[in-house]
């Protein structure tokens, strides 16, 4: 009886793609950068992190993922702080990347592997604008409404 998953691709799939990738270059392609700094300094912000990843291309073993963010900070219903943009992440890779394999793959390990990337990034770009530190919480790596298996 086969097994209901509610991604598209079963744990051992998903794993079989994974381990053929590998890292090849990681780029920000894309910054912009606006803020109340006088509101920024003086309350308290509340940050909202938005992420999204698509495959640009893959051709002779090489997988490009655009990897989106938007951090948004928020001062009483007030939008104080916004920083978005995108980095290029390329892959090698012996495997074809699915679909299916991206629905997952950016919701959990790709999350895990640019969320150092975006903590250095949010947190110099707020030292070097004489703002308080930006320092991303503590994130969830595993939504509750979804399984694996």
């Amino acid at each position: 009886m086969p097994r209901n998953y509610e991604y598209n691709i079963s744990p051992e799939d998903y794993q079989e793609i994974l381990k053929d990738l590998e890292i090849r270059s990681l780029s920000l392609v894309d910054l912009s950068y606006s803020c109340l700094k006088d509101e920024v300094e003086k309350n308290p912000v509340k940050l909202d992190l938005k992420t999204d990843a698509s495959l640009k291309k893959q051709a002779e073993g090489i997988a490009t993922i655009i990897y989106n963010f938007t951090l948004t900070g928020m001062i009483k219903q007030k939008s104080a702080l916004k920083i978005s943009g995108k980095y290029f992440v390329e892959f090698n890779t012996v495997s074809e990347v699915t679909k299916e394999f991206l629905e997952v793959f950016k919701e959990y390990s790709l999350r895990l592997l640019m969320t150092p990337y975006l903590r250095d990034l949010f947190y110099n770009l707020s030292m070097r604008s004489d703002l308080p530190g930006i320092v991303l919480p503590l994130m969830k790596f595993f939504p509750t409404d979804k399984k694996l298996a």
